[in-house]
């Protein structure tokens, strides 16, 4: 797929378009490119409307420096957060149709994963420096053993997000922009032999793939004011995002509001999911059979549902 066919798959003329607020030939190639980096590569980008408009014709192709700059500043999260949000529902149908996606009669399209795979076609182009095999339909698999719950996903996202930042009055940031991440240290036995030596082990830049490799049950253990609630919510965030490619879904609770004669720990938390989503009921949970895989510390549980 050249990149001029897949921008042309968002164009049906000026009274319409597939992107909400994008009909001229010329924003579509700049919606797809600012989608596609982070907001501090954009002043790298074109300038002029004739240069997009260029591009969307195929009378000129963006500069191989460009697809350097997104594949190694591609915004995968914040591509298929934009795109979900700005899809128009009344042609999205006739959009997946045309990437060789096939919808039966009466059949909802799962619009997030749509933009997920959108986001793999995209990156595919860029690596091929324009150019790339058709994708889209490989990604696109909504009953591939992984289940979305998008209300939950936007809902949780909302309230996890932000946070108030040190001596601003109570201003909400955005957690992504501000946080720094915690450098996590552990010790591990070098053998079972008691006489051996202990080796410490370092996480930069910690994600839950790197503290998985250490173990699937992990306790963050640190003073008051070290930032292991923050962590978590940038954990979570970091999950929440990808959880269509995982197949991983997180769950924050609070400990504290946890009553041992009131529930069961499991029926809590799907409890605790269940004011975000109301389709994520316990039944619901029951009839996916999930895997239980969890993180906990001593205020927040991090809790994973590997849907099978």
């Amino acid at each position: 797929m050249r990149y001029k066919d897949f921008l042309s798959k968002f164009y049906m003329g000026r009274c319409t378009g597939g992107i909400l607020g994008y009909k001229s030939k010329e924003k579509i190639p700049e919606y797809f490119m600012k989608a596609a980096l982070i907001e501090d590569c954009h002043d790298r980008l074109p300038t002029s409307s004739s240069s997009y408009g260029k591009w969307f014709n195929g009378a000129r192709s963006p500069e191989n420096v460009i697809w350097s700059l997104v594949v190694s500043h591609f915004n995968e999260d914040g591509f298929i957060d934009k795109i979900t949000r700005d899809l128009n529902d009344s042609v999205l149908r006739n959009i997946m149709v045309s990437f060789k996606i096939k919808l039966d009669e009466g059949e909802t399209p799962d619009k997030r994963l749509f933009a997920y795979s959108l986001a793999k076609q995209f990156y595919a182009i860029a690596q091929g420096n324009g150019n790339a095999d058709d994708v889209v339909e490989l990604f696109y698999k909504p009953d591939a053993h992984i289940i979305s719950f998008p209300e939950y996903a936007d809902r949780t996202k909302l309230k996890y997000e932000k946070t108030e930042t040190p001596f601003s009055e109570g201003e909400e940031r955005l957690l992504e922009g501000v946080y720094v991440c915690n450098i996590l240290s552990s010790r591990l036995a070098a053998t079972k032999n008691r006489h051996s030596r202990t080796q410490e082990k370092t996480i930069l830049n910690a994600t839950l793939d790197l503290i998985a490799e250490y173990s699937k049950k992990v306790i963050l253990v640190a003073n008051g004011g070290m930032g292991k609630s923050m962590m978590l919510q940038h954990l979570f965030l970091k999950s929440i995002h990808k959880h269509l490619q995982t197949g991983l879904l997180p769950i924050m609770i609070e400990l504290r509001d946890f009553s041992e004669n009131n529930d069961l720990f499991n029926d809590y938390i799907v409890k605790t999911a269940e004011t975000f989503d109301r389709k994520l009921t316990s039944k619901r949970v029951e009839e996916l059979n999930c895997i239980k895989e969890y993180t906990t510390k001593s205020r927040l549980h991090h809790f994973r549902l590997k849907i099978l």
